[in-house]
């Protein structure tokens, strides 16, 4: 739950929030909390007794899709037993599925697109009226700056430096949802970090879907470096992070200051998602597992007590037995020191539209047999176990019947979840209606 109390009129309206996913996401959630705030509603730390919660979503595979409708059924029971007054759903599944959200969840009162996010206050007071809101205005229109109120610990803090994504990974639904990547000004980063160091945040983390794309769109170049070297010199800012940097894009002048400047974490996240070449074109992606063990290489010589993060992915349709082999027999590369597997449930049907190639195509049985082959190769070459992570779509009915399933579990536990009154039957009726 994110939220902090401000000082306002008794007779203000109180707000809730409940916001998912990723830091990115994070940051949209603190721009609409101080817009609301700033509007006179008081900012709850709780769902129950407000006058309006927002559940601000993430939408982008399977088990986000499934915790985003667990919480705005959640939030549905609330306001069925008259404990909340309006239901608001926001994020990147009100993006990507829009009316459909409402359609299948008529408790919901308003569904906000991304770029609706910048007219929130206005979206509260139709609310408020009486009005069922449905409101996506272009993507590109989410605001990448501005007043926020921090959910993090005072200590540090995210900064996104871009938003949206062009690289259009065949598994990934990023460019559909929050549009082509584009570059926050420089001016504009610096200011904030700046703010933020005057309130006491030691730490900046920049976020981005791809970092290391930034200024490009804006400049002509890649700006990072030249970025982190210009917040380097920000007084009283103890540390600076970047997420998600992509392998083809870490250049020498980023290792450079990555070296040079104590301000800068050495710690890099870098998406490699397999070591097979071909597998990572059928995914649209670049490199393979030489180009990859050469960056490491590199990055290790550069800065030795480099923090190195990645993931990598089985399971992927067209993914060959000898590809996958390649991808395990790589992962013990001593390089990669520390190893943890994560396998996810793989669905019956590929829905994600970046790529028709692979579309629609079945793919249930052969992932689970590579996950359990996955599994037994690993174990054999190490007691730890490597990262590994299936990303995966489905449609909002699928996510849906899932999510009820496990709430109408949930509902016969001693712990209280959700309102008693709340209907789970219609809700697993109507999920089953395809919807792909």
């Amino acid at each position: 739950m994110f939220g902090r109390r401000k000082n306002k009129e008794p007779e203000s309206k109180k707000i809730g929030m409940i916001s998912l996913g990723c830091p990115k996401n994070q940051v949209d959630a603190e721009l609409m909390l101080e817009k609301l705030a700033e509007a006179g509603y008081e900012i709850r730390d709780d769902v129950a007794g407000c006058d309006a919660v927002l559940v601000n979503t993430c939408g982008f595979i399977e088990a986000a899709k499934k915790e985003a409708i667990e919480n705005i059924l959640y939030v549905a029971g609330y306001k069925e037993d008259g404990e909340v007054g309006k239901l608001v759903v926001t994020g990147c599944l009100s993006e990507r599925y829009q009316r459909q959200i409402m359609d299948e969840m008529p408790e919901v009162d308003a569904v906000v697109g991304l770029g609706g996010d910048a007219d929130i206050v206005s979206v509260m007071e139709r609310v408020f009226q009486g009005e069922k809101v449905l409101e996506f205005p272009d993507k590109e229109e989410l605001p990448l700056e501005g007043d926020r109120i921090l959910t993090t610990p005072n200590y540090y803090a995210y900064v996104k430096i871009g938003e949206g994504c062009s690289n259009n990974c065949a598994f990934c639904a990023i460019p559909e949802i929050r549009g082509r990547f584009r570059s926050r000004p420089m001016e504009s980063i610096i200011g904030e970090v700046r703010a933020l160091v005057k309130k006491g945040v030691k730490e900046v983390i920049l976020i981005a879907q791809d970092t290391s794309l930034y200024g490009k769109d804006l400049y002509g170049k890649l700006k990072l470096p030249e970025l982190l070297r210009e917040l380097c010199k920000v007084e009283g800012l103890h540390w600076i992070r970047f997420l998600y940097c992509y392998p083809e894009r870490i250049t020498d002048e980023l290792l450079e200051v990555m070296a040079t400047e104590p301000k800068v974490c050495h710690y890099f996240d870098i998406p490699l998602q397999h070591a097979d070449g071909a597998c990572l074109k059928r995914m649209n992606r670049v490199g393979d597992r030489e180009h990859f063990e050469a960056l490491i290489a590199k990055i290790r010589e550069r800065i030795p007590d480099c923090c190195i993060r990645t993931t990598v992915m089985t399971g992927f349709p067209g993914e060959t037995e000898e590809e996958l082999e390649s991808m395990t027999i790589w992962a013990v590369l001593p390089s990669l020191r520390r190893r943890g597997l994560w396998p996810r449930k793989c669905r019956t049907r590929w829905t994600t539209t970046s790529s028709s190639t692979v579309r629609n195509s079945s793919w249930s049985s052969s992932t689970t047999l590579r996950s359990r082959r996955t599994r037994s190769v690993l174990a054999a070459s190490w007691k730890s176990l490597w990262t590994a992570t299936i990303n995966t779509g489905t449609s909002l009915s699928a996510a849906l019947t899932g999510a009820c399933r496990k709430l109408t579990a949930l509902s016969s536990s001693p712990a209280r979840t959700m309102s008693p009154s709340v209907t789970l039957s219609r809700w697993t009726s109507s999920a089953l209606r395809s919807t792909t």
